[in-house]
């Protein structure tokens, strides 16, 4: 009777752990299947960035021919199943990938709309808010600066197209890139200095 009890206790076990198994691997195919979907929706450009394995890289390709939904359904379940042969290493850096894209999106649309901001305030504003661009930014012409946003207040006055307002976005947004360059000069040079002095 003991034993009767045993096996069905095994039994009930071995049946929860395919369950679990089966739950892990639909699991890890909708997210694999995830993975090609976004990969699908790269330019060949951005596609060329990652060290795709040369099946993979032609699954991403013929797919990225494909038009007709059910066509696309059936091959996003066919590059998940290509993706399962891929090295968990190789598919982690994709994601990996994938991530910074993302991130880099997020941010570029953020500074963007922080300098549409800038640009509006310096455009309705005054002296105050130049010398705060000014000081933001120093290395900045401020000669240049000063006449777009002038230029750019006249546009506004007699309600005719932007186009020095176009142009103070643009020099804005110059700005904000070599200060980034700057930024990240430092840091590398501050990294070397430690490299240095911790052999």
């Amino acid at each position: 009777m003991a034993d009767s009890k045993n096996n069905s206790t095994d039994t009930a076990h071995s049946d929860d752990e395919e369950w679990v198994s089966k739950t892990q691997r639909k699991k890890q195919m909708d997210e694999l299947q995830h993975i090609a979907e976004a990969l699908l929706q790269l330019s060949n450009g951005q596609l060329a960035k990652f060290n795709l394995s040369e099946k993979l890289h032609a699954a991403i390709t013929e797919g990225k021919r494909l038009k007709k939904r059910e066509a696309l359904r059936r091959h996003r379940q066919f590059l998940g199943k290509v993706m399962r042969d891929e090295a968990e290493a190789d598919i982690s850096a994709i994601r990996q990938r994938l991530d910074d894209m993302k991130n880099s999106r997020q941010t570029n649309t953020r500074v963007f709309k922080e300098l549409e901001e800038l640009r509006e305030s310096l455009v309705h504003g005054g002296n105050a808010q130049v010398g705060e661009v000014i000081a933001q930014y120093p290395g900045i012409d401020t000669q240049k600066l000063r006449q777009l946003v002038k230029q750019s207040k006249k546009e506004l006055e007699k309600n005719i197209p932007p186009a020095a307002s176009r142009k103070l976005f643009k020099f804005l947004r110059e700005q904000h890139e070599e200060q980034n360059e700057d930024q990240n000069e430092e840091q590398n040079d501050t990294k070397v200095d430690i490299d240095v002095s911790n052999p």
